[in-house]
């Protein structure tokens, strides 16, 4: 599931840059500035995601005292 998440959202930043020249021209320099921070939110979520499930995975085993810490 997650894999195909982001595959879709590869091929949409693909497409995205493809016709980015053409929507720049278009876009005011403010809208320009939110698809930036839009893109850069989108491409923290998906490399942030394994760190926060290693986390999580890490938390879980050492209350159950399932693995332990060098």
């Amino acid at each position: 599931m997650l894999k195909s998440v982001v595959a879709a959202v590869v091929l949409v930043a693909f497409a995205y840059a493809a016709n980015a020249q053409d929507a720049r021209a278009k876009l005011s320099p403010s809208q320009i500035r939110e698809e930036q921070v839009y893109t850069a939110g989108v491409q923290t979520a998906i490399w942030g995601r394994p760190f926060v499930d290693l986390v999580h995975t890490l938390y879980a085993g050492l209350e159950v005292n399932g693995v332990g810490l060098n």
